[in-house]
């Protein structure tokens, strides 16, 4: 069966960053499973995918404009240490939610923590980066219904 929309994929994978530096790797006891054409992957890695079978090996290069994106100074914001119900919970790299002027949550990342404000960045952490994916394809199935639901393997 070859990777085409609603296909439930499985696959390992080493993410590396343009120097070489691994990101992250899956591997057999921790693959990665997307449905595809259900936006839960790169568009850009998604259609290097599409038409691929099991034991296709590829390797992609994405620069950020096609993986996560350019970094934005912008999104990067301090918020006054008051704002947080506990600032002694306070630590350099935890995610946290902060509603936006309209009332959306967004995840930020604490880059900072200062003596009045907390810097946060609301970029994804790999935005800006050319990052490079190395993906062995281990199996493709029809996706089922619970799979449509994010509950691979449910029926």
């Amino acid at each position: 069966m070859k990777i085409a929309d609603k296909c439930l994929v499985t696959l390992e994978f080493e993410l590396t960053e343009d120097g070489g530096e691994q990101i992250h790797k899956s591997t057999g006891d921790d693959p990665l499973q997307y449905v595809h054409g259900a936006g839960q992957m790169i568009p850009a890695l998604e259609s290097e995918l599409t038409g691929k079978a099991v034991g296709d090996v590829i390797d992609v290069t994405l620069g950020p404009e096609m993986a996560y994106g350019l970094r934005n100074e912008e999104l990067v914001i301090e918020v006054e240490k008051e704002h947080f119900p506990d600032t002694k919970a306070l630590e350099i790299g935890t995610q946290v939610m902060v509603p936006t002027d309209e009332g959306e949550p967004i995840t930020c990342i604490i880059k900072e923590i200062q003596d009045v404000m907390v810097v946060l960045d609301a970029n994804h952490p790999l935005a800006g980066m050319t990052l490079n994916f190395n993906m062995k394809i281990t199996d493709v199935r029809e996706a089922l219904p619970g799979d449509l639901q994010g509950d691979p393997g449910a029926e």
